[in-house]
């Protein structure tokens, strides 16, 4: 069982969006199993909206979140426009010979259009004179 220790916080203010297991760890009351499944759950659920989101994790009850509180922010990282897409649930891009059969096929149905409406010019130019 472990208790939660009343040493202040060395580092600040800690945000639980990006924090690796050895920030999470100096927090008091964390040890090396919470900060695995603190990581553990932000990794498996995209992040933690809020601090409250933290008492879903395993091991953090209603007391020590309350604790937690003053040394937690939870603001998200600074996302590529990839990562900001997976977020809102765009499907991810398709590796591998199926994601490069279609991205190929989108390009050739776009020069495949080009081509078909140049030749119906050529044969309406030929035909009309």
């Amino acid at each position: 069982m472990s208790t939660v220790s009343t040493v202040s916080n060395p580092a600040g203010v800690i945000n639980i969006e990006t924090a690796p297991e050895q920030e999470l760890r100096r927090l008091p009351g964390v040890g090396p199993a919470l900060a695995r499944r603190i990581v553990a759950w932000r990794a498996r659920n995209g992040g933690f909206g809020s601090v409250d989101e933290l008492s879903e994790v395993r091991g953090i009850g209603e007391g020590r979140l309350e604790a937690l509180r003053p040394y937690l922010v939870a603001s998200p990282p600074v996302a590529t426009p990839v990562q900001a897409a997976r977020r809102r649930g765009a499907p991810r891009a398709r590796t591998g010979p199926v994601g490069y059969v279609r991205r190929n096929l989108e390009s050739v149905a776009v020069i495949g259009l080009a081509l078909v409406g140049e030749a119906l010019i050529v044969a309406l130019a030929i035909w009309v004179f």
